[in-house]
């Protein structure tokens, strides 16, 4: 077994191919994954209003409105307004050249008025309402008590001032998670599916009508059991060793932490390449199909895989769960991601056990039906 394994590792580092989709084609995905998320947390932009202040308003209330707003939008991290003083006729004409997200018109009280048209800023225009309300509400609040209960104007008003926080952020994952990494949980899963191309390869070496190689190996005094175990620890060595150099490259160049739990991630990585590996062992070993059209149902099968399990929509998966759970308990990839994500959120192992078991499941069932499939496997003539 020991010269099987030996030459199958020379065999899988010379296929330039399987280098290439174990190795460079995540790195290269995972990198633009990078460039297409970083700029997703960037800062709040300020939100540009015009403001109109009447003529035959309150000096006084027109002056502590005036004085809360250039408050706001003060130039800084925290700035929320872009704000333009001007008159009615002038500000309307902004708003309608989208230049502005709205008009605060300050009389007796505040009003709003935005476009129907600007569709684009409605988030914008929701914060605006909000900011109008939240004003007149406070301004009704503090003229009442002026009015009933003096005493407390004080207090009110220091109140109103301070922003009070009844909330306190904390995590309750055993990283900083966002809902980007999960693609990045997702890359990783389709790059151990991406093992199944070598499983195949082996189940392709092992039939005598479909490789010169196969045809040898099945007139070899060696035992075909033999063969294939030495081939397949062989290429798992390799394929691990290929995914290990995509993980460390996503933790330490792209720096997305994914070092939590590392024995316990490493730990996934190895199962899932024996469940890829296996998977593709099985396909191969399906049918009188030629190479080519086992390539592609293989190629077929784990892009849909990946796809079900979120690699291109991120949602599929909870709406699978909701809908047709029974998809995300035998689709190979979404265990080996949502592995990942049991690792980074949950404080205990119950459902990543689960998927592990899964995994090592399929992977024996895999293995057993493909060495059925190519051990009772007999030709008239080689």
């Amino acid at each position: 077994m020991l010269h099987t394994i030996k030459y199958s590792i020379l065999d899988l580092i010379r296929n330039k191919s399987q280098c290439f989709w174990l190795i460079l084609f995540p790195i290269i995905l995972g990198t633009l994954f990078k460039l297409a998320f970083s700029n997703l947390g960037e800062s709040f932009e300020p939100i540009p209003v015009a403001i109109v202040l009447k003529e035959d308003a309150d000096a006084q209330y027109i002056e502590s409105f005036r004085t809360m707003a250039d408050q706001l939008g003060e130039e800084g991290d925290d700035q929320l307004l872009d704000i333009t003083y001007c008159e009615r006729d002038t500000a309307l004409q902004l708003l309608e050249d989208t230049e502005v997200d709205g008009i605060i018109t300050v009389g007796n009280t505040v009003s709003l008025s935005i476009s129907a048209n600007m569709h684009n800023e409605e988030l914008n225009q929701s914060i605006l309402q909000a900011f109008v309300r939240q004003y007149n509400l406070s301004v009704d609040a503090i003229t009442d008590i002026a009015m009933h209960h003096p005493e407390h104007l004080a207090d009110a008003i220091a109140s109103l001032t301070n922003d009070i926080s009844y909330n306190r952020d904390a995590s309750l994952s055993a990283t900083d998670d966002d809902s980007y990494v999960s693609y990045f949980y997702n890359l990783l899963a389709m790059t151990c599916m991406f093992c199944c191309m070598s499983g195949m390869y082996i189940s392709l070496q092992n039939q005598g009508n479909l490789s010169a190689l196969g045809a040898r190996r099945n007139i070899s005094p060696t035992s075909k059991l033999v063969s294939i175990l030495g081939q397949f620890l062989a290429f798992t060595l390799v394929n691990f060793v290929c995914i290990l150099i995509g993980f460390i490259y996503i933790n330490v160049i792209l720096q997305i932490d994914m070092s939590t739990r590392l024995p316990l991630m490493l730990l996934t990585l190895l199962v899932s390449d024996l469940a890829g590996s296996s998977f593709g062992f099985f396909v191969g070993a399906m049918g009188r199909m030629s190479e080519g059209m086992k390539n592609g149902l293989i190629v077929a099968i784990s892009m849909l895989c990946c796809f079900l399990s979120g690699l291109m929509m991120g949602n599929i998966r909870i709406f699978l769960e909701e809908s047709c759970p029974i998809v995300n308990r035998i689709n190979p990839a979404a265990l080996i991601s949502d592995s990942f994500y049991c690792l980074a959120n949950f404080d205990n192992y119950n459902r990543y056990t689960q998927n592990i078991i899964s995994l090592g499941v399929l992977t024996v069932l895999f293995l057993a039906g493909g060495f059925l499939l190519t051990r009772r496997r007999r030709y008239a003539s080689l």
